[in-house]
């Protein structure tokens, strides 16, 4: 057997697992999300931007008490920002500038990697939704 050949009965498995492999890894808009105390993955939409991160009100019911963090890769460190009450299908965005941390730290992504956010809240009649997506 020629070098090229046995090259080509190499490669070509080689390639055609990598091939598979990416084909088979499905990507979503929210990949990473993980949805906790008891909501559904719609219940909150939360997409990130380089200048805001927007949250979207899916319920069914308005939302109360609406605690957005952004935890930093390696650091304890949550940035947090509040809205007092959301109405259903409501859309808002909240500037990067509007978290602070603990110490009254204003989050800025020129010294901070985010790694995920988190938002929670209570609808009206004191069932609690969270949602925790990875940064992207």
């Amino acid at each position: 057997m020629g070098p090229m050949v046995r090259r080509s009965l190499v490669a070509g498995p080689l390639f055609a697992a990598i091939l598979v492999a990416g084909c088979s890894s499905a990507t979503t808009t929210e990949a990473g999300a993980v949805a906790t105390s008891g909501s559904g993955p719609s219940d909150i939409g939360i997409e990130t931007s380089s200048l805001f991160v927007t949250v979207v009100n899916n319920a069914g019911a308005p939302i109360q008490d609406v605690q957005v963090a952004i935890q930093a890769v390696g650091s304890p460190l949550q940035f947090t920002s509040s809205i007092s009450r959301m109405e259903n299908g409501e859309k808002r965005d909240i500037s990067l500038a509007q978290f602070r941390g603990r110490d009254g730290t204003t989050f800025s992504p020129r010294i901070y990697k985010p790694k995920q956010v988190t938002v929670s809240a209570k609808d009206i009649v004191g069932k609690p939704h969270e949602r925790t997506v990875a940064w992207q």
